[in-house]
């Protein structure tokens, strides 16, 4: 099991900031404000003290619900992803079961307060030729921006990727989410190109920026 814990300091890196209409977010009770990268290899038990702490792990099926309540609440009401059609909690289940299977990490940040984000990837296209190349999902509960915990979730999923043998990662990050871009530029993805109008949500078309980093 891959368990990382983050002992918080100030930062700010906000990268799923894009709301198109106002949020219904779900059960965002106790959450705390977090900050940070730095990242401390933990024991199979971490410690917890406080709410400053945050620990990323490997998803388990379990945490499906908490991982389809941030997910959903993106497609639902952001432009973040084109998808409009909502995840169940099966969806995720059979998701986190398969990615792990495939030796691809799906992996959630936990706080006292619960899961606050997820991220997880898997191969760029299908195909033996595509083996080493590899794309990403990262999110966020909306109250956890500019804490770290996207940049320390990212990193330890990099670092994942590049033990498996993947060679490099890419983002595909919408147009109506500008801070993804810069959220990625910050972490040394850089841009490969736009695929202009690719996407439609809100009765509006949305390009689709692909941005890269080697491992």
């Amino acid at each position: 099991m891959h368990i990382r814990k983050i002992c918080c300091v100030a930062s700010a890196c906000n990268f799923l900031a894009f709301v198109s209409k106002p949020a219904t977010f779900g059960s965002a009770r106790g959450c705390a404000r977090i900050g940070g990268a730095i990242i401390s290899r933990d024991a199979e038990n971490p410690q917890r003290n406080s709410h400053t702490n945050i620990v990323i792990r490997d998803a388990a099926p379990g945490d499906a619900p908490a991982v389809a309540n941030i997910w959903n609440h993106y497609i639902r009401d952001t432009l973040v992803t084109f998808n409009f059609a909502e995840k169940s909690v099966t969806d995720v289940a059979t998701d986190i079961t398969a990615r792990q299977a495939q030796e691809h990490g799906f992996f959630v940040a936990q706080s006292d307060a619960g899961i606050v984000g997820f991220a997880t990837y898997g191969q760029f296209r299908g195909g033996v030729g595509y083996a080493h190349t590899m794309e990403h999902t990262v999110q966020l509960h909306p109250h956890h921006f500019g804490g770290g915990v996207g940049r320390a979730i990212m990193l330890h999923t990099l670092e994942h990727a590049k033990a498996h043998g993947a060679h490099s990662m890419f983002a595909g990050v919408s147009s109506g989410n500008p801070a993804g871009v810069q959220f990625h530029e910050r972490l040394g993805f850089e841009k490969v190109t736009t695929l202009r109008e690719v996407g439609r949500k809100f009765d509006q078309w949305l390009d689709l920026v692909l941005m890269q980093k080697m491992l």
